[in-house]
């Protein structure tokens, strides 16, 4: 007589006897032991009992007969609720279901795995969330009461973020939902949720990098500039801006770069405002934690290139600094250090040159070389008698607020007649307006009314 190893197996065992042939002819039927529509092996695979039509052991618990508690089953939906879990805000992603058939309550079995196979994405590993009932007590057989699950999805389960140190992309992880008893055929009902280290949408929870361009070693030129990287708190993108001047010609590319001059992501030329940066995969940071980490760790940086410096023209490194949107007057680390401190050294030798670099591309509209020798003339002038640098700066602005030294518009037509006098230029009027040529081309349209 054929052997069955046990109802949860799905192979028999003929045991043939020694020195003998045998021919075997295999007939399969399905055996409904207990007339409810389900055959033994069905039952066997559910965990219910195949000699009662209605089973204390289903997933029901008995609520309803083997049959339709398995229709039940068999019709289960999947969707998350709230698909993003924060690590910071200690927010859980929420796992709810939906069934077409019964009302019956049931006893559900919640598994996780890999999100993606992507190898550049990142999988959220078993260290990283918490699975939980709505109560929040940590289980992986969580409860779908009597009629509830029907009309609209019911929260069965969340996933819980652990939080840690490390700053992470979001993570991918897939979540099922099956019974709780036996097992059903084919793949369990499944949605996808991620894990991430802060809620993107609150401001507060940004990341600034600032990176400080400069010239290139051997390059010739007075250009300077700066590139902020403001990181959502997610650290899924970025927002690129930059802010630089005197360029020694024109502007050819700007970019994002990692290593030795290798593109990560091309920028509008001029000076950008909120470039939108997806923090992915590039180059040599073959994953997207590994470009996040590349960023972390000082080793991206803004190259901006021209006509006369077709690599770089100035550049520098993104480094992870501290900033606020809104100006809050109470915190202590707002408050203004002492002139030659540790927080404010006093600026010397080529710290003194970007310091007045600084100064011009935020109290100009771009700095010059003549401009640089007068104002560091000042400066020198002001240290040596005894002040600082900030008297000397003090010195240009007064200057340049001075009436007497600020030229007026009537002074202006005054000199421009000279020259027409002297035949290097033409003037005539029309109305209110005074038009201007001279004889290398130059040419001024000038309103009159207000002299």
């Amino acid at each position: 007589m054929p052997e069955r190893r046990a109802d949860t197996e799905d192979f028999i065992v003929f045991t043939k006897p020694a020195d003998s042939r045998k021919f075997y002819r295999l007939e399969s039927k399905d055996i409904d032991l207990d007339g409810d529509g389900l055959s033994r092996w069905q039952e066997g695979k559910m965990g219910s009992s195949d000699t009662a039509g209605t089973s204390g052991t289903n997933a029901s618990g008995g609520a309803a007969n083997d049959y339709d508690t398995l229709r039940s089953l068999m019709s289960l939906q999947v969707v998350a609720g709230n698909p993003n879990a924060f690590e910071k805000e200690g927010t859980p992603a929420t796992i709810t279901v939906r069934r077409s058939i019964g009302t019956m309550p049931l006893s559900l079995r919640v598994s996780t795995d890999i999100g993606t196979v992507d190898d550049t994405k990142s999988n959220a590993a078993p260290t990283d969330y918490t699975i939980t009932d709505t109560t929040d007590a940590p289980t992986a057989i969580v409860q779908l009461p009597a009629n509830e699950g029907t009309a609209t999805p019911y929260e069965v389960a969340r996933v819980r973020p652990v939080e840690d140190t490390t700053l992470e992309v979001p993570e991918v992880l897939e979540v099922s939902v099956t019974s709780a008893v036996g097992t059903l055929p084919g793949a369990a009902p499944s949605t996808m949720v991620k894990v991430a280290d802060a809620d993107p949408s609150v401001i507060a929870n940004r990341t600034l990098y600032v990176a400080f361009l400069g010239r290139e070693e051997n390059v010739i030129s007075t250009a300077s500039g700066y590139a902020t990287a403001l990181v959502d708190g997610d650290n899924n993108r970025a927002t690129i801006s930059i802010t630089f001047n005197n360029l020694s010609s024109d502007q050819n590319t700007a970019y994002i770069r990692v290593g030795e001059d290798l593109e990560v992501l091309p920028l509008p030329l001029g000076q950008v405002a909120g470039a939108n940066w997806n923090i992915r995969a590039a180059q040599t940071e073959v994953t997207d934690q590994a470009m996040l980490n590349a960023l972390k760790d000082g080793r991206l940086y803004v190259a901006i290139s021209t006509a006369n410096n077709p690599v770089k023209e100035i550049w520098g490194y993104f480094n992870k600094t501290t900033g606020s949107e809104v100006f809050d007057a109470t915190r202590d680390d707002l408050l203004t250090p002492a002139y030659g401190s540790g927080t404010w050294p006093i600026p010397q030798g080529d710290a003194l040159e970007r310091e007045i670099w600084r100064f011009m591309s935020q109290a100009t509209f771009g700095g010059t070389t003549e401009m640089y020798a007068e104002i560091r003339a000042l400066c020198d002038a002001a240290l040596a008698g005894g002040g600082s640098y900030l008297d000397g700066l003090s010195a240009w602005l007064d200057k340049q607020m001075d009436p007497a030294q600020t030229p007026t518009l009537s002074a202006e037509i005054a000199k421009l007649r000279d020259k027409v006098g002297e035949r290097s230029a033409v003037m005539w009027t029309r109305g209110v307006f005074v038009f201007f040529s001279t004889e290398a081309g130059d040419a001024w349209v000038l309103e009159a009314s207000g002299m």
